[in-house]
């Protein structure tokens, strides 16, 4: 089963779900993360999974290739 998740801040729930699907505890993935917030958390969090990440600002769309501060 594709998970999609909507987040705009740090990501902790969105952390537990990867880490769920990444042990099996939930036979899923999630595939896609969508923000409003191009600083926030769970971007950071979807790119280092390697998760595609899109963020809707302002009713403009950037699609997985944001520029994210390291770290």
């Amino acid at each position: 089963m594709n998970i999609g998740v909507l987040a705009s801040h740090e990501g902790t729930t969105l952390q537990g779900l990867l880490d769920a699907c990444a042990d099996g505890r939930i036979p899923a993935r999630v595939t896609v993360v969508i923000g409003n917030n191009s600083d926030a958390g769970a971007l950071r969090r979807a790119r280092d999974a390697g998760v595609r990440f899109v963020v809707e600002t302002l009713g403009q769309m950037a699609t997985g290739a944001i520029r994210l501060p390291p770290g």
